[in-house]
C-alpha cells in the first residue's frame, strides 16, 4: 500500500481508487495515460442480463450489462458505489461482465466523459482482479476519444458496445461506424458484442453478435457484417 508521500504524487482519481479499492495500480494508471489496463477475455456470449437485475435474474454463464436503466445501476444504489456487492452477486451465479457504459455523448463535457471512462475502466479492472470475466465496452465522444479507446486493451479479444449513440439519424451511423472501424482495426476484435440495433451503420468486416435492445438473447449474426 502506498504511503502519504506516495500517495501525494498521484491524481485524485488515482487517490481515491486505491483508497477506496486497496489495490496498487499507480504503475499502471501512470504507464496508460490515466486508463487502468484491461486484460479482456475471449468468452462469447450467448446471454446478457442488466447488472441491475442480476441478484433476480441469473443464469451461469451469462453476463451483466449497463446499456439500460443508468439510473439503476449509478448512484448510491449502483456499481460505483458497491462495487464489492456485484462482484459477489457476479461471483455467486458464475456471471461475466460487460464494462460499464457509463455516458459518453458528444454533447457532453469532455472531462466528464473522461471521468466515466475512467470509472469504467476502473471498475473493470477490479472485476478482473477479482475473477470475474470481463469483455470491455468501448466508449469515445469524439475522432481524439475514439483513437485513445484502445489504450490498455489487448488485440484479438471480445469488446463490447452499443448502438444507442447512432440511433437517432444517418449522420450519427456514419459517424459511429467511421470511428468504431477506426478503433477495431487496432484491437482486430475475436467478436464485437453489439447492443442495440446494427442495422445502418457500416461494420466493416468487423465480427458483430448483436442483441436488439430490451432482449436477454443473442440474435445469430457471426457471419462477417458487410459480407
Amino acid at each position: 500500500m502506498h504511503n502519504g508521500e506516495e500517495l501525494s504524487t498521484l491524481s485524485p482519481k488515482e487517490r481515491y481508487w486505491i483508497r477506496n479499492f486497496k489495490m496498487d495500480i499507480a504503475a499502471e494508471c501512470k504507464r496508460y495515460g490515466d486508463l487502468p489496463p484491461l486484460e479482456g477475455c475471449l468468452a462469447d456470449p450467448k446471454v446478457l442480463i442488466p447488472i441491475c437485475e442480476v441478484d433476480k435474474n441469473h443464469w451461469p454463464g451469462a453476463f451483466a450489462h449497463s446499456f439500460k436503466d443508468d439510473y439503476k445501476f449509478d448512484g448510491l444504489n449502483g456499481v460505483w458505489c458497491n462495487t464489492e456487492r456485484y462482484v459477489a452477486l457476479l461471483l455467486r451465479w458464475k456471471m461475466g461482465a460487460l464494462g460499464m457504459d457509463y455516458s459518453t455523448y458528444g454533447d457532453a463535457h469532455p472531462e466528464f466523459c473522461r471521468w466515466n471512462r475512467f470509472r469504467s475502466r476502473i471498475i473493470g479492472y477490479h472485476f478482473e482482479k477479482r475473477g470475474v470475466p470481463l469483455i470491455p465496452t468501448l466508449l469515445w465522444w469524439d475522432d481524439e476519444s475514439a483513437d485513445e479507446a484502445c489504450i490498455g486493451l489487448r488485440r484479438g479479444r471480445v469488446y463490447a458496445v452499443s448502438t444507442i449513440r447512432a440511433a437517432h439519424s444517418r449522420d450519427q451511423r456514419e459517424l459511429f461506424g467511421t470511428r468504431i472501424r477506426r478503433i477495431c482495426s487496432v484491437l482486430d476484435p475475436k467478436i464485437l458484442v453489439v447492443y442495440g440495433s446494427p442495422d445502418g451503420i457500416d461494420w466493416g468486416d468487423i465480427n458483430i453478435h448483436a442483441f436488439p435492445n430490451g432482449t436477454y438473447n443473442w440474435t445469430h449474426m457471426e457471419m462477417r457484417a458487410g459480407a
